[in-house]
């Protein structure tokens, strides 16, 4: 998710507009779980990956479209054994997928991209939420960001009213989650916390980078400059050089 997020900021940044394929859900087998993104480009390049495969192609063809009609499109798939089987899949399931059109001219979408990736690196809980209720003269979903302190960044042209309604629930979504009633789907982020690691010695070498993978956000402490460094720690999200007594000053540990 972190690489993901990464790349689709740099296409805004960059003023590239995208499609963004979400797994909305899966009953039976799928490569990939609910809540799973692919950013593909107007160029046929994807970020991230929904599973690989067949599956994968077939949302890239459907992206073309979404593409060049600036329209989402939700592409619902109902395999047999013998389809996954061509699918390199390994047995049938159902899949319904949400293509979306990202533009790159409406205002939200950098802030709320640079929201989730800053609660990533410093571990703290956030939900993405976006509207299925699409606006009848673009039909596109829209998106915010909720962070742990209520902080809403995005929704504009979203049903305010359910989004309040769902804030008191919001600690409680621990897993991607579809309100068909209210046409919203939530994704929770940066649940994984914190980890700190003391010591920059060769099995931190080896741990940090499996944390990272599992997005975990990492710090790296070390009162040697030779270890702890951002050389040595490519993928740590902060790296403090300190005596391992003083440093917890500068700590912030929470029940995460």
């Amino acid at each position: 998710m972190k690489d993901l997020v990464e790349g689709v900021i740099r296409l805004l940044e960059q003023k590239e507009s995208f499609a963004l394929a979400t797994i909305v859900k899966q009953r039976g087998s799928a490569p990939r779980d609910s809540g799973a993104h692919m950013a593909i480009r107007a160029d046929g390049g994807i970020l991230g990956t929904i599973g690989g495969g067949l599956l994968e192609a077939l949302v890239q063809q459907h992206a073309v479209h979404v593409l060049q009609e600036h329209k989402m499109h939700v592409l619902e798939l109902n395999l047999t054994c013998r389809q996954a089987a061509q699918m390199d899949m390994i047995c049938g399931g159902q899949v319904e997928v949400l293509i979306d059109f990202i533009d790159v001219q409406e205002a939200g979408y950098l802030d709320i991209y640079r929201g989730i990736l800053s609660s990533s690196k410093s571990g703290q809980r956030a939900w993405l939420v976006t509207s299925l209720s699409p606006n009848e003269s673009v039909c596109r979903t829209r998106q915010c960001l909720v962070k742990n302190s209520s902080e809403i960044i995005g929704w504009e042209g979203c049903p305010s009213g359910d989004l309040e309604s769902l804030l008191p629930q919001m600690p409680n979504i621990r897993s991607f989650t579809v309100f068909d009633d209210l046409q919203l789907m939530i994704e929770p982020l940066g649940c994984s916390g914190t980890t700190y690691v003391f010591g920059g010695g060769h099995i931190a070498h080896k741990l940090v980078p499996l944390l990272n993978m599992v997005e975990f956000a990492t710090v790296v402490v070390d009162d040697r400059v030779e270890y702890a460094n951002i050389e040595r720690f490519t993928t740590a999200d902060q790296i403090i050089v300190s005596d391992f007594t003083s440093v917890f000053n500068e700590l912030d540990i929470d029940e995460q």
